[in-house]
């Protein structure tokens, strides 16, 4: 997710309303620019367009092309997060061919569509957030993505609930403000098999982990996770050292200026010294009903 931030929020406009400020957007483009550097040779450029439309340009050896509108600065912190190498700093955790990744909040499903269209990973993505599940399906569509998406969030039960939610975010901290019906299954009920499994879930993380329990001892894949404070951090640590993984690499790590439970953002890489034993399953398992 962006809410950490790598640069300053300047809110988000509506159709109708004056684009962000081309001068932020423009200092936004130079910064990725500047750091968008893939293991492997890829790289990504991306460039100003036109009042709502935004070109990516993702080149390996034969060029790809992923094209997306962004209509909010919301928007614009995701996709500035993604294409700054956040998740691929680490080649032992970029998606596999034909592997399976699992996408645990995958707001827009810009890593997913990157994952299949650039790395051929099979891909199985879920968001709670209607909003972000419509544009996200609109961006699988015009990038035809091969990824299966879900309109659900994952916990550590199945059921129904009303949870707090802004624009962009469930959120497990009530807020004040909007609330949202949301459907939530647990990994182990969906029947998966991941190679990797990647989690932000904006404070959900260890629901996660405790509906993934069968999942993860039994196909031990690569998690990359987004924890966003200091005690969920130090309890997904724990969480996975009691599943026989290794202290994680730890990637970005910010703070949010909007959110003060949200002390400390980190991304942590979290590998099981057996994954490479694991035997590799395919398949999507099946779907909720």
């Amino acid at each position: 997710g962006s809410e950490g931030g790598l640069w300053p929020s300047a809110g988000h406009t509506v159709p109708g309303q004056d684009p962000p400020d081309p001068a932020m957007a423009e200092a936004r483009h130079e910064a990725m620019r500047a750091t968008n550097r893939r293991p492997g040779g890829a790289s990504v450029t991306l460039r100003i367009g036109e009042r709502w439309g935004r070109l990516v340009d993702i080149t390996q050896k034969t060029p790809i092309q992923l094209r997306y509108k962004i209509r909010t600065n919301i928007l614009l912190d995701a996709f500035s997060e993604m294409f700054s190498g956040v998740y691929e700093q680490f080649p032992e955790f970029l998606p596999r061919r034909n592997r399976l990744l699992v996408d645990v909040g995958c707001q827009f499903a810009d890593y997913s569509i990157i994952a299949n269209r650039l790395y051929g990973a099979e891909v199985v993505a879920f968001e709670p957030l209607k909003s972000n599940f419509e544009t996200a399906a609109r961006y699988v569509r015009r990038n035809k993505a091969n990824v299966t998406l879900y309109n659900l969030g994952v916990s550590d039960h199945d059921g129904v609930e009303a949870m707090a939610s802004d624009d962009s975010m469930l959120s497990s901290i009530p807020n004040g403000n909007r609330t949202q019906t949301v459907r939530f299954v647990t990994l182990d009920s969906m029947n998966l098999h991941p190679d990797l499994l990647k989690i932000d879930t904006e404070g959900f993380e260890l629901q996660v982990l405790k509906g993934a329990d069968t999942t993860i001892r039994k196909s031990k894949p690569r998690i990359i996770i987004e924890t966003h404070s200091s005690e969920l951090e130090r309890g997904v640590r724990t969480v996975l050292r009691d599943l026989g993984y290794s202290d994680p690499i730890e990637g970005r790590r910010t703070r949010s200026v909007r959110n003060p439970w949200m002390d400390s953002i980190a991304n942590l890489f979290f590998r099981h010294p057996d994954s490479d034993a694991a035997e590799p399953q395919r398949g999507a398992g099946h779907r909720p009903e």
